[in-house]
């Protein structure tokens, strides 16, 4: 393969993962005010509300970010439908 092929298959790649927009999408523009503040067990099936679990999803997160480069740390594992906030 030559160099100008795997160039384009990188960026390829780098456009699909949407990495692109680091500068928009980031842990500095989060905003958690987007998420409810209601603790709703019936609707949520949680006893804490939407902005509660994103607070600790985001710190979890930053966590793994902030170790990424230790060999005992963990991975994370994200589930759901593409595109769900």
């Amino acid at each position: 393969m030559c160099n100008c092929l795997k160039q384009k298959l990188l960026d390829a790649s780098f456009h699909k993962s949407n990495m692109a927009n680091l500068d928009k999408e980031n842990f500095d523009t989060f905003n958690q005010n987007l998420f409810s503040a209601e603790v709703d067990v019936a609707k949520y099936r949680f006893n804490i509300s939407p902005r509660t679990n994103i607070e600790n999803i985001r710190q979890k997160c930053m966590e793994f970010v902030e170790n990424f480069n230790q060999p005992e740390g963990k991975n994370l594992l994200f589930t759901g439908n593409t595109g769900l906030r």
